[in-house]
């Protein structure tokens, strides 16, 4: 048996008729260095995104309407889904090329929308000239791409941090720890359990 399905096709059902799916309700167009297709989605800030390896999209439009799909600049993909977080105002998600984020133009405001591009936190841009500053890419480097579609990760909205369980060094677990203040832009660093599950439980 073979699953004919195209990995990089998003399929959609007749409005209100969950059951309902035409072959026809497709968004295609996206590609990506390998054949895993699409590996990470999200609604938010009135847009749905999409992630391959090694790209991230948008999706516009509506059912009715039709849908259209923006490539936004390569280089910036997902290693899966649970690798993605809304972080009160920016998607911030780990990939093979790095640690990205994404803002909206109105912070807490309803109807809200991306802007600019997506930007590299792991690989900073020195402000002075000639300067290259140090980044995490040497970490990066270290997650066993044959067992990151397991990162597990969470965002905790009272410390404004943002923790990615990885597997590193050749290891099927996820060993090793990332983490980012959206407070400070800093990264910390650690090893762990073979984390399986992450969630932040807020109160008391």
């Amino acid at each position: 048996i073979t699953d004919s399905r195209d990995p990089f096709a998003l399929t959609f059902s007749v409005p209100l008729l969950l059951n309902n799916w035409p072959p026809e309700n497709e968004v295609v167009g996206m590609t990506a260095n390998d054949t895993r297709g699409v590996t990470g989605l999200r609604s938010v800030y009135g847009t749905l995104l999409a992630w391959t390896n090694d790209g991230t999209y948008r999706i516009l439009g509506d059912a009715n309407t039709g849908f259209s799909l923006l490539t936004e600049s390569g280089s910036n993909g997902a290693w899966c889904n649970q690798a993605i977080q809304d972080t009160d105002g920016r998607v911030v998600w780990l990939g093979p090329d790095g640690v990205f984020a994404w803002g909206h133009s109105a912070y807490g405001a309803a109807g809200s929308s991306l802007y600019g591009a997506p930007t590299n936190l792991s690989r900073p841009v020195s402000e002075e000239p000639g300067a290259d500053p140090s980044g995490i890419q040497n970490t990066i480097a270290r997650i066993n791409p044959l067992a990151a579609d397991g990162i597990v990760s969470d965002y905790n909205p009272t410390l404004k941090l943002v923790r990615w369980f990885v597997p590193v060094d050749g290891s099927p677990w996820n060993n090793f720890v990332i983490a980012w203040s959206a407070q400070t832009g800093a990264f910390t660093f650690g090893t762990c359990d073979a984390v399986t599950s992450a969630t932040s439980v807020i109160g008391p």
